[in-house]
């Protein structure tokens, strides 16, 4: 099975999205193909961001949801994209989260 295949095949497979958000959308331009092949997962999301808490970013959950929404998921229909949010898991990484 191709990586590509396996990706997009498998609607259950679990998902990690680390860092796509508005702090660093100059640098990411794919956030829109990114929120449709979310749109479709019935798999576990987990979403996690560099949050306000961190020197690095001033994004708030919120702000990270609009961004979100903004990208199309939940196809810019509000309580489609309240059914999707809640279904993911969103940590608040803060920055370094992997260096450890």
């Amino acid at each position: 099975m191709r990586l590509h295949e396996f990706i997009t095949g498998g609607k259950n497979h679990p998902v990690i999205v680390v860092d796509v958000q508005p702090a660093y959308a100059n640098y990411i331009h794919f956030a829109p193909q990114l929120a449709q092949f979310l749109n479709a997962r019935t798999g576990n999301v987990w979403m996690m961001y560099n949050g306000d808490r961190s020197d690095t970013t001033t994004d708030t959950l919120t702000d990270v949801y609009a961004y979100w929404f903004d990208m199309g998921l939940g196809n810019e229909d509000p309580e489609e994209f309240d059914r999707i949010v809640a279904n993911f898991k969103w940590t608040d990484k803060g920055y370094a989260f992997f260096r450890g």
